[in-house]
């Protein structure tokens, strides 16, 4: 088992996101410098790519994947669907360096999922930034920046029974997005905890959540 835990809040490199974490699984690390040629098993070769990188990872393993200190990739509204179950999505940086995906259209359809520490940026044009359908699966310390793009969009979008988001941030910073969490379907247990919602002098088109 390998864990890591909570840096010194000076530290500017390894990996910044402050929460312990134990992993029984494979950790695979994306990154702006990376290749996808490289196995991405160790933090000085990562790949370079997100679908690189997830294809590595495998479904109720408890793998990790780290998403590097100044990764970003725009994914241009194209809708990527995972069936992964109980994977970790893990931001490194902070500030201009968090890791950020740009109108990423992610679905997690496995249960278990959990994503810390990510920018989601840009939003999409007629569905969600990220949508959690599986059961049990959250997001913590996640910030949602929605522009323009974002026009009749969804920032977070959880259908899944028991999903949620925790000290996550939505914020329109561009003409009138339509919603930061829509909560759809009939099943119980999500929740919000700790976050905010910021409409800003845009506002939302439809109710913010």
């Amino acid at each position: 088992i390998r864990s890591w835990g909570r840096p010194s809040s000076t530290d500017t490199s390894g990996l910044l996101y402050a929460a312990p974490f134990v992993t029984s699984g494979v950790i695979v690390y994306v990154g702006p410098t990376g290749a996808d040629a490289n196995s991405g098993l160790i933090k000085e070769l990562p790949k370079l790519t997100w679908a690189s990188a997830i294809a590595a990872l495998t479904t109720l393993n408890g793998d990790t994947l780290v998403l590097m200190s100044g990764f970003s990739e725009d994914f241009s509204n194209s809708q990527v669907s995972s069936t992964l179950a109980g994977i970790r999505i893990v931001g490194d940086g902070i500030g201009t360096n968090k890791a950020t995906m740009t109108q990423a259209n992610r679905i997690f359809s496995g249960a278990y999922v959990r994503i810390y520490n990510v920018k989601f940026a840009g939003g999409v044009t007629t569905s969600q930034m990220l949508r959690l359908s599986g059961q049990s699966s959250f997001v913590e310390d996640c910030d949602f920046t929605m522009n323009a793009n974002s026009d009749g969009g969804i920032g977070l979008s959880l259908t899944g029974a028991g999903s949620g988001a925790r000290n996550c941030t939505f914020t329109a910073t561009g003409v009138r997005p339509a919603s930061a969490v829509v909560m759809s379907g009939a099943v119980d247990g999500r929740w919000l905890s700790g976050c905010t919602v910021a409409g800003g002098s845009y506002g939302w088109s439809g109710n913010a959540i």
